[in-house]
């Protein structure tokens, strides 16, 4: 009977550490999405890309819906071997040899500052990409989410074109390339200087990690402060006035092949896993 008590204690515990998890920063904090992905929620996720595009970033893969699923409340993208023939948004015939899975938030949900946190467990055949990563929301036209010359042109990243105001900026907060070691990511960001000349930051940061764990990762984001964190500890911070003070989505995501290079198609399908999506603002900062 006592072992019994132990046992129901424990959990009682164990729950309560999981629901009072808080963003590692001396502020208060109000959780504002606490996605569990007990089901799919269309109110705050999409699958598809913003207008309908069939790719987003370096990929030879094509985004299906179907790839996208809820199971066992988690959320689970699906990379695999298949052939596609498919006509965009713009009319132009898109064929790929492979598929796989995507969500954003684009226009459902947008937050300004905050923590931003997943839980996922990523894949290991090579030739994979995933990220984890914030866009502003700005109601692109057909075709720019991916377009660096649009960006450019339409102020996505920062903020000076078409009657846009503030400063954009595109943040990964984690991605990962299954062509490197399992317990290598890296963090970035991505915007335009005042000669409208595009500036990269990338960070790569190396863990003590188990492939088959769940990871945790994380992005904090206050006025002129950029802090990343992998299972709760700080691996790169970035404080500049330039840090974004626009609204952005949510985007999570795997691409196959492009920058993740050969792809190991006997090792397919392949599937990446989030756990849960959270995201908290601060009360009176």
């Amino acid at each position: 009977m006592q072992g019994l008590k132990f046992f129901f204690l424990l959990i009682l515990l164990t729950s309560f550490n999981y629901l009072s998890a808080k963003p590692p920063s001396d502020c208060n904090w109000k959780l504002v999405l606490d996605e569990n992905f007990d089901s799919f929620n269309s109110e705050i996720w999409s699958k598809t890309a913003p207008h309908g595009a069939l790719k987003v970033g370096k990929t030879k893969a094509i985004n299906l819906e179907e790839n996208t699923y809820v199971q066992n409340g988690e959320l689970v993208f699906i990379s695999k071997k298949q052939k596609l023939k498919m006509i965009n948004p713009k009319g132009k015939t898109i064929k790929a040899k492979y598929s796989t899975g995507y969500v954003n938030s684009y226009g459902k949900f947008t937050q300004k500052y905050g923590y931003f946190e997943a839980r996922m467990k990523l894949p290991t055949s090579k030739g994979l990409h995933s990220a984890f990563w914030l866009m502003p929301d700005r109601g692109l036209k057909p075709g720019q989410i991916n377009d660096y010359k649009l960006r450019k042109s339409t102020g996505i990243l920062d903020g000076t074109q078409s009657g846009y105001t503030g400063k954009g900026m595109e943040l990964d907060i984690m991605e990962h390339l299954t062509k490197w070691e399992t317990n290598k990511f890296l963090g970035a960001i991505h915007y335009y200087d005042s000669r409208k000349d595009m500036i990269n930051k990338l960070n790569y940061h190396q863990i003590k990690t188990n492939p088959n764990d769940y990871q945790t990762f994380a992005l904090l984001w206050k006025p002129a402060l950029l802090a990343w964190y992998i299972n709760d500890q700080e691996v790169w911070r970035f404080e500049s006035a330039r840090v974004p003070d626009v609204p952005m989505s949510i985007i999570l995501n795997t691409m196959v092949g492009g920058w993740a290079g050969h792809i190991d198609s006997k090792k397919l399908p392949a599937y990446t896993v989030v756990d849960y999506v959270r995201v908290w603002e601060e009360v009176n900062p």
